[in-house]
């Protein structure tokens, strides 16, 4: 039989906004205005392209108002938190208890909002894209990699493999019809605010989405830096900003190598610069 087309909230269906996954910010109430086909993402009336993993349901409705049956959605537990599993689990909508403003989903009844997200199945998982597929038979299609922030300590104990063929990015790929690549999808960051190293899965309007512990979080540029590990450091080519002291500004650079004795970059404007004076542009 053939699988059926995952549901997407129609236009008009009221839910809420988490602009970052800091608690310093609420959520933001808002509005589906429409589905993105080329990003999966959606359009509400706060925000363009809003990433599904920072969609949650709205609290104060009625069930004519609620997400409807067969909504795919992620399902963070409490009980996984606990035990230090940060990852979502894939479930479906089956209905929505007005006395408490809780879902009831298939692998649980009373399911807070708060520990809602929209679930969205890209096109080249559509084969697996049956609504009525769950944790148990499926891992969310979103869901590509199952990567986790690096310390300093935890980078030198991943797997050589691992670190050379998912964690970085050919420094052959860097350069496309004599273009300077910038920051984008596969380099990884240092997060110098929470001391954390994660991947970047896209780069829109001075935003880049990180992949932290299978939750997506959106940072502005100029709060990441050059990371100092060998294995994770930008290849020869990559564009950057850099901080002039001197000049008491950032000015545009271009990594030319990496010291692998002092963890500093070479830039064509800055031999053995620090990785905490270099960022993304």
């Amino acid at each position: 039989m053939a699988a059926s087309a995952p549901r997407l909230l129609p236009p008009g269906t009221k839910c809420r906004y988490e602009p970052t996954s800091s608690t310093q910010y609420p959520f933001l109430p808002a509005v589906i205005q429409g589905f993105n086909d080329l990003d999966c993402t959606y359009n509400l009336d706060v925000r363009p392209h809003a990433q599904p993993s920072r969609i949650a349901p709205a609290k104060e409705i009625t069930a004519e108002q609620a997400w409807p049956r067969g909504t795919l959605v992620n399902y963070f537990s409490q009980q996984r938190e606990q035990q230090g599993a940060a990852q979502s689990l894939p479930a479906v909508v089956k209905s929505f208890n007005e006395m408490d403003s809780t879902y009831n989903l298939d692998i649980r009844d009373h399911a807070d909002c708060d520990r809602i997200r929209v679930r969205v199945i890209p096109k080249e998982a559509g084969e697996a894209a049956d609504p009525g597929l769950t944790s148990a038979m499926m891992r969310p299609g979103i869901e590509k990699r199952n990567t986790k922030p690096l310390n300093g300590q935890e980078v030198g104990k991943l797997p050589e493999e691992v670190l050379e063929t998912d964690a970085t990015v050919d420094a052959e790929a860097v350069e496309v019809l004599g273009r300077h690549a910038r920051i984008g999808q596969g380099f990884w960051c240092h997060i110098p605010e929470h001391d954390l190293f994660a991947p970047v899965v896209a780069v829109r309007g001075g935003i880049a989405e990180l992949d932290i512990s299978g939750s997506m979080t959106e940072l502005k540029l100029e709060a990441l830096r050059a990371p100092k590990e060998e294995r994770l450091s930008w290849p020869k080519g990559t564009e950057v900003m850099y901080y002039s002291g001197s000049l008491g500004k950032w000015i545009i650079a271009h990594v030319e190598g990496y010291n692998r004795g002092s963890s500093t970059y070479n830039l064509d404007v800055r031999q053995e610069a620090d990785p905490e004076k270099v960022r993304p542009r």
